[in-house]
């Protein structure tokens, strides 16, 4: 079992690991990230200067190896302040599913004692979708060609959301 614990600052390291599980995660076709190393870096500084303003990270490690990680991301404008997105749910192509429900439920018990009423999640993946069902999120339906993998044509994402009330 994995470590989930919050991330309150990014140091170089980390976004060398975040970089990289989002890479590989790209390449196992597992998100929508593009597969170069300077695309994975610059996600990871997105991330950066947006920790505690309105979004938060959890990192999963495994015999201190990062393993997987996912974001919850609020919006303070008002009469939105009630819901969240799940950003960046990923994990290590070899973990095959055992970290991201753990993240999720992290990301959801969070989520709720700091006043979100509902959860959002774009799902770009058959994998991602059968974890959110399993976790009992409803799919509010399809967005075409939402998803772009490496090798294939654009794919749809079920755009999935969760009561917390």
């Amino acid at each position: 079992m994995a470590l989930c614990l919050p991330v309150t600052r990014l140091d170089e390291e980390l976004c060398d690991e975040l970089a990289a599980l989002a890479r590989a995660a790209a390449e196992d076709h597992a998100g929508p990230f593009d597969a170069t190393w300077q695309a994975s870096q610059g996600w990871v500084r997105q991330v950066m200067p947006a920790l505690g303003q309105g979004r938060a990270l959890w990192c999963a490690r495994d015999q201190g190896r990062l393993v997987g990680c996912v974001q919850l991301v609020r919006d303070d404008v008002p009469g939105n302040r009630h819901r969240g997105w799940v950003e960046a749910l990923l994990e290590a192509p070899e973990k095959e599913g055992a970290i991201a429900g753990q993240l999720l439920a992290m990301l959801e018990l969070f989520a709720g004692f700091d006043g979100c009423q509902l959860l959002m999640c774009l799902a770009p993946s058959v994998t991602l979708e059968k974890m959110l069902d399993g976790r009992q999120w409803q799919c509010a339906g399809k967005l075409p060609g939402y998803h772009i993998p490496l090798h294939g044509p654009a794919e749809p994402a079920g755009l999935y959301y969760k009561s917390l009330v």
